[in-house]
């Protein structure tokens, strides 16, 4: 779940960007 979490996180930050 966590491999999951760092997922969702990296896409959102690069979409960010």
């Amino acid at each position: 779940m966590f491999l999951l979490f760092i997922s969702v996180v990296s896409v959102g930050w690069l979409n960010s960007n």
